[in-house]
């Protein structure tokens, strides 16, 4: 089976859709979804404050408060500017993938394709869960949005390009459907991704 994940704007509801459709499609919890989701975290007055690693829960908020002891906060931002700590990738984010390469559920990861791609021992379990699980979903940064985020935090161009080539590796290696999220055509895709559970769910069924 191979794997969907959406792309787009950010704040466009990409995660939105994947929550309430997995929600919606495993409501009996009897076969579980694991992967990573990647929480926002704002100031009081709506501005964001940093971004933090989670294990995937469908009953996760997209945005909390954010707290300036919040475990495993990989960006930051701080009186000196945005700070990165990719550390938290090579050590909880890996964690986090090789609890669901060892699941034999569905995987979603939200998202993928940032910092995270610049940290070899993330970048190799992520290739190799995307090489090895049936069924993977989730949210990948798109080269546009990376972009147009450089100067603001300071991305290497490495990063990019590492994007770009893991856009290239899942669509003619691992057999991906990368999908970009518009504020037209929610809807549609909606459908797509709970077409793509439940067939995703059958399988479950059958590994059980």
């Amino acid at each position: 089976m191979s794997h969907l994940f959406l792309t787009g704007a950010s704040g466009v509801g990409k995660s939105t859709i994947l929550l309430e459709a997995i929600r919606d499609t495993f409501a009996d919890a009897e076969y579980p979804v694991t992967g990573l989701f990647t929480q926002r975290l704002l100031t009081a007055d709506g501005y964001t404050a940093g971004f933090r690693l989670l294990p995937f829960s469908p009953f996760l908020p997209v945005t909390s408060v954010f707290q300036p002891d919040d475990a495993n906060l990989f960006i930051k931002n701080t009186e000196n500017g945005w700070k990165k700590n990719s550390l938290v990738f090579a050590s909880y984010g890996v964690s986090l993938l090789e609890a669901a390469c060892a699941s034999s559920g569905i995987v979603c990861l939200d998202e993928i394709g940032g910092t995270d791609l610049l940290v070899p021992e993330f970048r190799q379990k992520l290739y190799h869960l995307l090489r090895t699980c049936p069924c993977c979903i989730g949210v990948i940064k798109g080269p546009q949005n990376l972009t147009s985020m450089i100067t603001e935090l300071s991305i290497p161009a490495q990063e990019e390009n590492r994007l770009r080539a893991l856009h290239k590796d899942m669509e003619q290696c691992f057999q991906t459907e990368i999908i970009c999220v518009t504020g037209n055509n929610k809807e549609q895709v909606r459908k797509t991704v709970d077409s793509f559970l439940s067939r995703g769910k059958t399988i479950c069924q059958k590994e059980k």
